[in-house]
């Protein structure tokens, strides 16, 4: 596989692209101190260089001092204006404010799977790595794959704990101001993986530690840029589960805003992917103590299957239920999908709502969905993202043309669902029988993600688009994301543009621009609620729709997996449902 690294030099790349390219954790929110708001005249004063007053081969102690943190709404507005965003796009950085920090250490270097493997050995802790086999060629990389309650354990059995987000901040800071580390133009020495590579999940692009090529701060931290992204313990409620400031930027990022120094981002603790991984922090009067690192005898080698390139395998649109998904597709799943989905192949759970589509011109990696993951009759909810073991059970039955169906019961409504396949896309039908003798209103959203699949998977949203009504496709990150955690699922407020447009629809370009990927919601003069998830890169196209008392009525949402642009998307959807 071809990856990445910085190198000292300059980079050619630097252009953005122009219009293209649940297991609920409960834990405690961290409660941040010794944070004081000044006035703008001690933030300008605040603006001085930050050195390591000491250091262990593995710490870093950061002296006590005020610093700046966040961003302002002013200068979020300027960056979206460089950086082709909408300013929302940057709320979830730390508001900009001077802090007053107590000394503290921090790792010089990002946690490596070595040190993680002892850790995972001691604790019978569960083992990130592609078929749970450590990567010896890679001992010396960041351990990557790792949810926040997992760095949170890992961090206590070696006597820390995790940094702030502030903390970060103020550590990764360079010793002159500057947007990045060195400096504010772009790209400086960043170096993108090309679009033309496919990533590999199994083998995260991660580089070795201590390299010197992946940044280095004032203060003597290292190998936050283009390595993983970090978790901090900075937490917040949200969606009845706890959120995680996360920091850095992985081997995959490429938008110039997560490079950002003071770049932030919210995500649910309990996510955990091949580019998410976390350093440890220690209190200033503590003393670092040497960390464990191992390397178990033998490792025998990751299974070694190349996969298929996209257009090699013809054939039609699978689906399958999560239960009777085939092996390999099943082994495709990143470990948090399989939670959130509910089991796996070898152990279902009886109320999984999981899915799972492949279309094998594309590639052999799946699309995702979690089937009715919020849905309500008159505003009440009868399914919400809590427990999914506390869900009712979703029952297989045959319909009279044959093909499987799926049925949810409720005392007010029964749902039936059934898949229609194509060549080159999937009707998802809903009949929705309303048992009451009043009329009701029937609201759902299904969540359909791209996490495990590579050709697509668009987790800065810099390839994302929701159709407008008077501006055709627009990139989600230029239309404007209410919230307080706008990088998870938030709606998109498109009226600058129109409003959503009919049909509702969200659309992801492959990195190669070569396919493209829709969500299509048709409903007849319905309202629209059209939501994207960068870190999920999941799409939601919504609208809820009246069911006559003791009658039935079927809504059809149809995904595309289609060859070409948007423009083959806009000629398919006016051929297929005659939006002008």
């Amino acid at each position: 596989m071809e990856t990445v690294h910085l190198m000292n030099s300059g980079s050619l790349f630097g252009q953005l692209v122009k219009n293209a390219g649940l297991a609920a954790v409960a834990v405690l929110a961290f409660a941040l101190d010794s944070l004081r708001t000044v006035s703008a005249q001690a933030v300008d004063s605040a603006r001085q260089p930050l050195t390591a007053a000491q250091h262990t081969d593995e710490m870093m102690l950061v002296p006590s001092a005020e610093r700046v943190v966040g961003t302002s709404l002013e200068e979020r507005q300027e960056l979206a204006k460089r950086f082709a965003c909408d300013p929302t796009w940057l709320n979830d950085d730390l508001e900009k404010r001077a802090v007053h920090l107590a000394p503290f250490w921090i790792d010089r270097f990002p946690v490596s799977n070595g040190q993680y493997y002892a850790f995972v050995e001691a604790t019978g802790a569960r083992a990130p790595w592609f078929e749970g086999r450590f990567p010896a060629a890679a001992a010396d990389h960041p351990v990557v794959g790792i949810s926040y309650p997992e760095a949170e354990a890992y961090a206590k059995w070696v006597g820390k704990r995790l940094p702030t987000a502030e903390e970060w901040e103020v550590a990764a800071q360079p010793g002159k101001a500057g947007l990045f580390l060195w400096g504010d133009d772009w790209p400086g020495p960043v170096q993108p993986l090309p679009r033309s590579v496919i990533p590999d999940w199994q083998r995260p692009g991660t580089k070795r530690l201590g390299s010197g090529q992946h940044g280095r701060s004032a203060a003597g931290m290292e190998d936050f840029i283009q390595q993983v992204c970090e978790w901090t313990s900075s937490t917040m409620p949200h969606h009845g589960t706890t959120f995680v400031q996360v920091k850095g930027t992985s081997w995959l990022n490429e938008d110039p805003v997560n490079f950002r120094t003071a770049a932030s981002s919210w995500a649910a603790g309990f996510f955990s992917t091949p580019w998410i991984g976390f350093r440890c922090a220690l209190d200033g009067a503590s003393q670092p103590a040497a960390v464990p690192s191992k390397i178990p005898p033998g490792t025998p080698p990751a299974s070694d299957t190349a996969s298929p390139a996209p257009g090699a395998v013809a054939g039609g649109v699978e689906v399958y239920p999560l239960r009777n998904a085939p092996a390999d597709l099943d082994a495709g799943l990143l470990w948090w999908n399989r939670n959130w989905l509910g089991g796996s192949s070898a152990t279902p759970i009886p109320q999984s709502r999981g899915f799972l589509f492949r279309a094998p011109v594309m590639g052999p990696w799946p699309v995702c969905l979690f089937l009715a993951e919020m849905l309500s009759w008159n505003g009440k909810p009868l399914l919400t993202l809590g427990p999914i073991n506390t869900n009712p059970s979703l029952e297989e039955i045959k319909t009279e043309s044959g093909r499987p169906a799926y049925r949810l019961t409720f005392k007010e409504i029964g749902l039936t669902y059934e898949f229609v396949a194509g060549a080159d896309f999937v009707d998802l039908l809903t009949t929705i029988a309303n048992r009451t003798d009043q009329a009701g209103t029937f609201s759902t959203s299904s969540c359909f993600s791209l996490t495990c699949n590579p050709l697509f998977y668009d987790g800065e949203m810099v390839r994302t688009y929701q159709l407008t009504r008077n501006a055709g496709f627009v990139p989600l990150r230029q239309i404007p994301r209410p919230g307080d955690c706008v990088r998870w699922i938030e709606p998109s407020d498109s009226t600058q543009y129109g409003g959503p447009g009919n049909p509702g629809t969200m659309a992801v370009v492959s990195r190669d621009g070569k396919w493209t990927f829709a969500s299509v919601r048709f409903e007849t003069g319905a309202a629209f609620t059209v939501q994207g998830n960068t870190w999920l890169n999941c799409l939601h196209t919504d609208a809820p729709v009246t069911v006559d008392a003791h009658s039935s009525r079927t809504t059809r949402q149809r995904l595309y997996f289609l060859r070409g642009d948007l423009k083959t998307l806009q000629s398919r959807l006016q051929q297929d449902l005659g939006t002008p």
